[in-house]
């Protein structure tokens, strides 16, 4: 017989029977960071492994850095993010992270940054309408999927997810924002992370 190898186990209950208020929508805003403008050596990841979960992360960007803010109507659903869980073929949990914005127009600038979201690798920030703001791609970054770009079809613009690659998917669902000591997450969201 094998050693049984337990990584983790669920304890406690999961009692969400009264449950009457929890966010079903996100803010039509999300926060587009550069990987590399982040901090990693400085950023802090909680403990997620053992009794106390922590899935946290206190991200510190590099001096004088900060995300790029992308808004849209609050009256839209077109901003969003979701995680899809699979096994590689050696048993490893892995999670594919994907963030949903709408680029409008066919100008210039826009062409500029569809060009730039397909060539990067970013980190995007989200935030739910109850306050909690979510980090997708930490580990690897995500990039623009495929995608077809049709203005004509998509009422001037089209929908482009950023998707973790499936080569190098995340080992861990999007993190929970954690501010610095003293520090507001609402507001360092606000701020693109420029303060944080």
């Amino acid at each position: 017989m094998a050693n049984n190898s337990i990584c983790t186990e669920l304890t406690g209950a999961i009692d969400k029977s009264c449950v009457r208020n929890f966010p079903k929508k996100y803010y039509q805003e999300a926060v587009i960071i550069n990987l590399n403008d982040i901090d990693k050596a400085n950023s802090q990841i909680g403990n997620i492994a053992g009794s106390t979960c922590d899935y946290t992360v206190q991200m510190i960007l590099k001096s004088l850095k900060k995300g790029v803010q992308v808004k849209l109507p609050e009256t839209g659903n077109a901003i969003k993010g979701f995680t899809g869980k699979s096994k590689t073929d050696n048993g490893f949990v892995q999670y594919l992270h994907q963030v949903q914005i709408l680029m409008i127009g066919a100008d210039v600038e826009t062409k500029c940054q569809i060009d730039k979201l397909d060539h990067g690798r970013y980190v995007v920030a989200l935030q739910l309408t109850d306050g909690t703001v979510e980090i997708y791609g930490w580990e690897n970054g995500l990039s623009t999927g495929d995608y077809t770009y049709d203005i004509a079809e998509g009422g001037g613009g089209s929908l482009i997810v950023l998707q973790s690659d499936e080569n190098a998917q995340e080992s861990m669902l999007p993190l929970v924002y954690k501010p610095q000591t003293g520090g507001d997450a609402n507001a360092d969201f606000n701020e693109q992370f420029e303060a944080a």
